[in-house]
């Protein structure tokens, strides 16, 4: 015999179990390695450590909105943007004098129940021993670029 009680009792914890787990709306700052970013507003955010062939233990920002992917990372050296295959990095400055540079590419499709083919554009910031690196992915190039360039524009070193 059931007991509604215990039933529903399971259910709840079940599904508090599960949004534990999902991506929630954040809108907040975040910091790294002495670098602070801010992610995009209204976006689901997962914070995860990926490790990279170099060794690295590195945690990567994923921020998504729909078809709108950010992955944020601020590494250790000198930046490179040699992230997105294929891409040809192009150097600059910001108004502050820091070392820059931008890259774009094909970027991943989003899968679902169409697929939806994306551009990809990073954007890195170089901060001291560290640089933050940006990488946007968008049904189209330009947004691609101008949500890479804002993510990055949000950076700065904490004192």
């Amino acid at each position: 015999m059931r007991h509604p009680c215990l039933t529903t009792l399971l259910a709840a914890a079940l599904l508090a179990a599960a949004a534990a787990g999902a991506a929630q709306p954040d809108d907040g700052v975040r910091s790294e390695k002495g670098v602070r970013f801010r992610l995009p507003k209204g976006y689901s955010v997962v914070d995860k450590q990926e490790s990279e062939p170099s060794g690295d233990q590195d945690v990567v920002y994923v921020a998504r909105k729909g078809a709108l992917e950010v992955r944020v990372e601020v590494e250790d050296g000198i930046l490179d943007c040699k992230e997105l295959p294929k891409a040809t990095p192009r150097s600059g400055k910001t108004a502050a004098g820091l070392e820059t540079c931008e890259a774009e590419a094909e970027g991943p499709p989003l899968l679902g129940e169409q697929v939806v083919e994306r551009r990809g554009a990073q954007v890195a910031v170089q901060f001291g021993a560290h640089h933050l690196s940006v990488i946007a992915f968008a049904p189209d190039r330009a947004t691609a670029l101008k949500l890479a360039r804002e993510v990055a524009a949000s950076g700065a070193e904490e004192k």
